[in-house]
């Protein structure tokens, strides 16, 4: 067979089938969202920032504690390290709280 007599074993080939896509008319702009739906979004951000705020420092603490034991080669350091992550995430749970009780 020479390349060019066509392969009679496989049929020609077609394009696959493209839909049509509406065109979009600034005249009929998207519905908007609802009320309800954007609320939604503010209590899944809220809940990630809290998770943030608490867990952050501690294993920030704690990264830095471990550092420190072996920079020192002492192994009370990592201890105080978590303790005060503890602490300071405590505190930014305790401004996030307030922040949301003035915006009620």
């Amino acid at each position: 067979m020479s390349p060019q007599e066509p392969n009679s074993d496989r049929p020609p080939e077609t394009p696959p089938y493209l839909p049509e896509v509406p065109e979009f008319k600034p005249s009929n702009p998207p519905p908007l969202k609802r009320e309800a739906e954007k609320g939604g979004g503010r209590s899944i951000g809220l809940a990630a920032s809290v998770g943030a705020a608490i867990v952050g420092p501690i294993v920030l603490g704690l990264i830095i504690g471990l550092w420190l034991d072996r920079h020192y080669h002492k192994t009370w350091i990592s201890q105080v390290g978590l303790l005060i992550g503890i602490i300071v995430g405590f505190i930014q749970l305790y401004e996030i709280t307030v922040k949301l009780s003035k915006d009620d």
